[in-house]
């Protein structure tokens, strides 16, 4: 097995040793807090000060709940985000179960505002639970690791309101009593990282699906918490790529091939000649911002010698549209037209696909389109 970054990094090793050693309910807090800590070490801040101050407040004073459909005793499954792609592809993945063997925790709403809405309740601050956690972390490794007050307050807050998920997650568990989990994204959703952790401490089986491409990092990248947290029994993959990947962190055993039911659906669009016209760019997560710049910029600079090509870019769904939109505006370079269609369509009509690091390029492929 190759060694993880926290075993390799010292301030990412002193968080999971502290972090490891802090449990609530007997659930232990690292998986759940670990994507923020790997995203802190990448950028060292957890963002702007309104951002985190925002943020410090949700996790004071509100608890997060999501609504449960279902009976007590079935498999339950969770999604817990809010894109349509990958709703798809979750109710694809389940479609082969009857109805009433599931028990169902489905928080997408086509309605952005709704869908935050209803999930957020005012609660009291426990604040001897908060002193006892910063009393806690001031005095273990962790206390240097994170730097800046605005920012130590932020972990302190985001632990707390692990707490809270715990107790909530812990009902939801009680009152339903699942006989297995699946979850979408146990390594990267706190919710789900914790429903995992209280179904695996009461003997359940666990199961997390593949939600996008799996990419072995060299160096470090905050996006390698897909293997480094992985506590689910068994990961339901797409294909022998990902399982070979995988099993350089986790043990074989529990990488079960599953296949992807979206690509069954996907036609080829044989090609005999290469004369581009249309060009399809797919722009990738706010991580990668600096990147997607100078690919607008690379490609602007392209367009002025050949006009003839003309390219439609695509943003992540997590990208600022604000930030893009002067940038993508010139003579053979626009945004893509939702209202012509998602992803799919702007391959369809496309020549060839312009692609940073984003699971679009494996569709792309069936298409049997230059990438």
């Amino acid at each position: 097995m190759e060694s993880f970054f926290y075993e390799k990094i010292p301030e990412l090793r002193k968080a999971k040793n502290s972090f490891s050693k802090l449990k609530y309910n007997e659930i232990e807090l690292w998986p759940s807090v670990s994507p923020d800590v790997y995203k802190y070490y990448s950028k060292k801040n957890f963002g702007s000060f309104f951002l985190k101050f925002i943020r410090i407040i949700k996790f004071l004073f509100f608890v997060e709940k999501f609504n449960v459909s279902g009976k007590r005793g079935r498999i339950m499954a969770s999604f817990l985000l809010n894109r349509k792609d990958h709703h798809g592809l979750w109710e694809k993945c389940l479609n082969e179960f009857k109805k009433d063997e599931l028990t169902s925790v489905d928080a997408y709403h086509e309605d952005k505002k709704k869908f935050n809405k209803k999930r957020f309740h005012f609660k009291f601050p426990n604040f001897i639970k908060i002193y006892r956690i910063w009393k806690y972390l001031n005095d273990s490794e962790f206390e240097n690791v994170v730097r800046g007050f605005i920012n130590r307050a932020y972990i302190y807050a985001l632990t707390y309101y692990m707490f809270k998920k715990i107790e909530f997650w812990t009902e939801v568990y009680e009152r339903y009593a699942p006989r297995m989990y699946i979850s979408y994204s146990s390594y990267r959703n706190n919710d789900e990282t914790i429903m995992t952790q209280i179904c695996r401490k009461n003997g359940k089986k666990t199961f997390t699906l593949q939600n996008y491409a799996i990419l072995d990092f060299k160096e470090f990248n905050y996006e390698s918490i897909t293997y480094e947290n992985m506590i689910s029994d068994y990961f339901l993959l797409w294909g022998d790529a990902g399982k070979k990947i995988l099993e350089k962190y986790i043990d074989k055993k529990r990488l079960l091939v599953a296949g992807n039911p979206n690509y069954l659906a996907i036609k080829k669009i044989k090609r005999k000649n290469f004369n581009p016209a249309i060009g399809a760019v797919s722009l990738d997560y706010p991580q990668y911002d600096e990147s997607n710049f100078e690919v607008i910029n690379t490609i602007k600079d392209f367009t002025k010698k050949n006009e003839s090509i003309k390219f439609y870019f695509s943003l992540h769904p997590d990208l600022d549209k604000n930030k893009y939109l002067e940038k993508i505006k010139g003579d053979n370079i626009e945004l893509w037209n939702e209202g012509k269609g998602g992803w799919l369509e702007q391959i369809k009509k496309s020549d060839f696909l312009i692609v940073h690091n984003t699971t679009i390029a494996l569709e792309a492929l069936k298409f049997q389109i230059p990438i």
